[in-house]
């Protein structure tokens, strides 16, 4: 496993203005945004354009988890992890 040390989380950290949040799926799902990567270079097309990018014999994994709201809280020394969150009515904390 690759060392982690030198990770610095404030390197991840960007300012993402409320109105850039997805809260809900668009009504024509295959029109959401797609982030490209191409070549160095960062874009944006539409999902329905993904198999432009894609060359013949790639492999396409697919994520079928959904988005909740949580909390997170860590404790270094003692390892103690908390996750707690509501799906539809039921908690999970």
């Amino acid at each position: 496993m690759e060392d982690t040390k030198h990770i610095k989380i404030s390197e991840f950290n960007y300012p993402l203005p409320d109105e850039r949040i997805a809260k809900f799926p668009l009504a024509t799902r295959d029109q959401s945004k797609l982030l490209v990567y191409r070549h160095g270079e960062v874009s944006e097309d539409i999902f329905t354009s993904l198999p432009h990018y894609l060359e013949s014999g790639e492999l396409m994994i697919f994520n079928n988890t959904k988005v909740i709201q949580a909390r997170l809280h860590f404790r270094k020394k003692n390892a103690i992890f908390f996750c707690g969150g509501y799906v539809g009515n039921r908690c999970y904390c």
